[in-house]
């Protein structure tokens, strides 16, 4: 796998840094061609490309993590210098892992998860909308669906009222289907009262099937942490 970022100076005092390098550990699961990146001289508010490449050799599933850390040092002035190591750490999304694949149709979804043997594997969630009646179907049919997609690496296959179904496929060959349906229940008391476009208890149930067990508990983890950070 090949990961690009970009590393700038923001020092307060805008010093320039120097021996500046990531240094990445490679683990049971991921192994680094190159543990070892030098960039060397960064001035203040100058950035720079930074590329690095490793493997996964481990089972792919929540959690799978790449640490390291980066060490610079700063000079204030000719005989004042500072030293910093600082760790880094990140989590591999699972839709890293997913494919560009062309999309299918609903006729071949249909005969796709009739295939039981092929999706042994399932997992599923519950996510809470907040928002009137009036625009809980237009918020599940464009932010909802779209973030569902992103988080899980797949695409939509078919799209009706209140509900969709998804289909990807992984670089492993696992393949993944889903389902989200949305659920309104109104709020009978603002009802009675006459205020309208009010709702309750309006949720999205997720439910995916997979080749993979612990891929598709990665998939579910995503979709709940990217939902709860909103």
């Amino acid at each position: 796998m090949i990961a690009d970022f970009t590393v700038r100076n923001k020092c307060s005092h805008k010093h320039p840094l120097s021996k500046l390098t990531f240094a990445f550990e490679s683990t049971t699961d991921i192994q680094f061609d190159k543990g070892l990146i030098e960039i060397g001289e960064l001035q203040h508010d100058e950035q720079k490309n930074v590329t690095i490449e490793f493997k996964v050799l481990g089972i792919v599933g929540a959690g799978l993590t790449v640490s390291g850390n980066i060490a610079y040092e700063i000079q204030s002035d000719e005989e004042t210098k500072t030293n910093a190591d600082i760790p880094i750490r990140f989590e591999l999304p699972m839709a890293v892992f997913m494919l560009n694949i062309p999309k299918i149709t609903p006729e071949e979804f249909k005969s796709c998860v009739t295939k039981t043997a092929d999706f042994p594997f399932t997992g599923s969630t519950s996510i809470r909308l907040n928002a009137s009646i009036n625009l809980i179907e237009q918020s599940f049919q464009t932010d909802v669906t779209r973030l569902i997609s992103m988080a899980t690496g797949t695409h939509i296959v078919e799209q009706v009222q209140g509900a969709i179904t998804m289909y990807g496929k992984s670089v492993q060959g696992y393949q993944v289907a889903g389902l989200a349906k949305l659920t309104v229940e109104k709020n009978i008391m603002l009802v009675e009262n006459e205020i309208p476009g009010s709702a309750q208890n309006t949720s999205v149930r997720i439910e995916l099937k997979c080749t993979d067990q612990a891929f598709v508990d990665g998939l579910i983890r995503e979709i709940d942490y990217l939902f709860k950070e909103l």
